[in-house]
């Protein structure tokens, strides 16, 4: 139960029928912002690993400015 309460609230769903007892529903909050920060961290992660991987056309000169220098 508890697993699925916590994966329930890092995805931010929210939706269940699993009510915590008041003095832990602080930590259900939490772990949704916990599991808002790890998204955006994995996506600005992958974001930067793949930028340095894949072959950008725009950071290159194109043709035209090359012939001009």
């Amino acid at each position: 139960m508890a697993l699925l309460y916590s994966l329930n609230a890092i995805t931010s769903y929210g939706h269940t029928d699993l009510m915590l007892a008041p003095h832990w529903r602080l930590m259900g909050a939490l772990e949704a912002l916990d599991g808002m920060l790890l998204f955006g961290l994995t996506t600005a992660f992958l974001y930067g690993h793949l930028r340095q991987v894949w072959p950008v056309e725009l950071q290159q000169p194109a043709v035209s400015e090359k012939l001009r220098l």
